[in-house]
């Protein structure tokens, strides 16, 4: 999935290996909010963590399951976080959103336009007739998926695990007739 979307302010691309000691700063900088709800992000983080992830984003045998991607800001080139879209059932046509911004972007609009581009993109570009977004009832993030108009369908009780933790999480989606509703 080799996708480059120019958001207007941010550019959304795949990850290479000159990503990867800004990434991992990244997520340093953002890793107590990101260990609350990622499974990946826990106190011993190192860099070649970040460094295998890079790489599996690389490898096209994986190529159609999951899509991982920089958010970049255009100007600086600075990475702002990281979105993507996995568990991609070809079947049935349906797929995960998933997205983080670094703790000193946040509160700028920035996740609801790359959310909102990415759910576009997977239900145009990729023939996806669903999307969803699935985040902890406790995860402040939702409102991400509120915004771009993902309609909150229920809660899945004991769905997410993460830090030895288990979750109920509420499950939104975004279907191809709900493109016309969007703002963002």
């Amino acid at each position: 999935m080799q996708i480059e979307i120019d958001t207007g302010a941010y550019l959304v691309r795949r990850f290479t290996g000159q990503d990867l000691d800004p990434l991992y700063e990244a997520i340093i900088e953002s890793l107590p909010e990101l260990s609350r709800w990622m499974w990946w992000a826990h106190e011993n983080y190192a860099k070649s963590e970040t460094a295998t992830f890079i790489e599996s984003q690389q490898n096209p045998e994986t190529e159609g399951d999951e899509g991982g991607f920089g958010v970049f800001e255009k100007g600086s080139g600075r990475i702002l976080g990281c979105a993507g879209l996995n568990r991609i059932d070809r079947i049935n046509k349906h797929c995960n959103l998933g997205y983080w911004v670094r703790s000193s972007a946040t509160g700028r609009g920035i996740a609801t336009t790359v959310a909102s581009r990415l759910a576009t993109f997977a239900l145009t570009e990729l023939g996806m007739n669903r999307v969803e977004i699935i985040a902890a009832v406790e995860n402040v993030s939702l409102r991400v998926a509120e915004k771009i108009g993902a309609k909150r369908e229920g809660i899945a009780r004991s769905r997410l695990a993460v830090g030895g933790r288990v979750h109920d999480a509420w499950v939104h989606s975004v279907i191809r007739s709900d493109l016309s509703n969007e703002t963002a």
